[in-house]
């Protein structure tokens, strides 16, 4: 059986938008431990909602740094079979 796995990769997503995981809480009016939670692997759910003001907080903070890019949901979560 091939195990299947879906994590977090939001460090990387933060890492190329040159800020701190706290700056991105802030922006997004999430808890700085939700966040340090995704980055760790360690949260198991999350509500629409949160991924929602994650990615308008992301693409905010890009449009202010002059990323051109558009970040989705892909840039927080990876599937891996």
């Amino acid at each position: 059986m091939i195990m299947s796995e879906t994590f977090f990769c939001l460090d990387e997503t933060i890492n190329i938008l040159g800020v701190t995981p706290n700056r991105v809480a802030v922006e997004a009016k999430i808890s700085p431990n939700t966040i340090y939670n995704m980055i760790e692997n360690k949260t198991t759910r999350i509500h629409k909602n949160t991924i929602t003001s994650l990615l308008d907080a992301i693409n905010d903070i890009a449009t202010e740094k002059g990323i051109n890019k558009r970040f989705t949901i892909a840039d927080i979560l990876t599937y891996e079979r």
